[in-house]
């Protein structure tokens, strides 16, 4: 009976849960949500896909990694106020909301170095959206520059035909005067 339970609420999704599904999976899989990869993977049209994502970015519920490809945005609690004060003997008090820890200096080191990987990743990622970022600015420059290249090549061979066609007149013309 749960087999027909379960077939039966799968049948009832809609697209979009469909679609969250196929991709809250891939997140927990480690894998990246593509628009290719969840067509393939849900049966749907890329269309139907492209429209539930588009909702989906704009909900907050996803965002855009690059072009075509996505991931979802873990809902979090509002952040609670933090702070740190070192005291004179030299410990400090880490405040998290309401919890007060009372620290020595190496605790306060052990604590920092459990920390440090977080702070990396941290970077890591700040330098991975600035490097897209300036890759996308680049690479938009780089097309509007092709493309004046392009028009500037275009109305050079224009101006080359018509200055062939001029010599190729007046050498005719000069053929019949001599």
């Amino acid at each position: 009976m749960t087999t027909s339970t379960t077939s039966q609420s799968q049948e009832n999704r809609t697209s979009g849960q469909i679609i969250r599904d196929a991709i809250q999976d891939l997140h927990q899989q480690g894998q990246v949500a593509t628009r290719e990869l969840l067509c393939d993977l849900t049966g749907l049209k890329m269309t139907i896909v492209d429209d539930h994502i588009s909702r989906m970015i704009e909900n907050g519920e996803l965002r855009r990694l690059r072009a075509g490809v996505f991931s979802p945005i873990a809902p979090m609690p509002e952040p609670r106020a933090v702070s740190m004060t070192r005291l004179a003997d030299g410990t400090s008090l880490i405040e998290i909301g309401e919890i007060v820890a009372h620290l020595w200096p190496r605790e306060r080191r052990e604590l920092a170095t459990l920390l440090v990987g977080d702070a990396v990743q941290y970077s890591n990622i700040q330098s991975g959206v600035e490097a897209g970022t300036l890759a996308t600015e680049l690479a938009s420059e780089l097309l509007a520059t092709k493309r004046e290249m392009a028009t500037k090549i275009m109305e050079l061979e224009r101006q080359l035909r018509e200055a062939v066609k001029g010599v190729a007149k007046g050498s005719a013309q000069m053929d019949l005067l001599g």
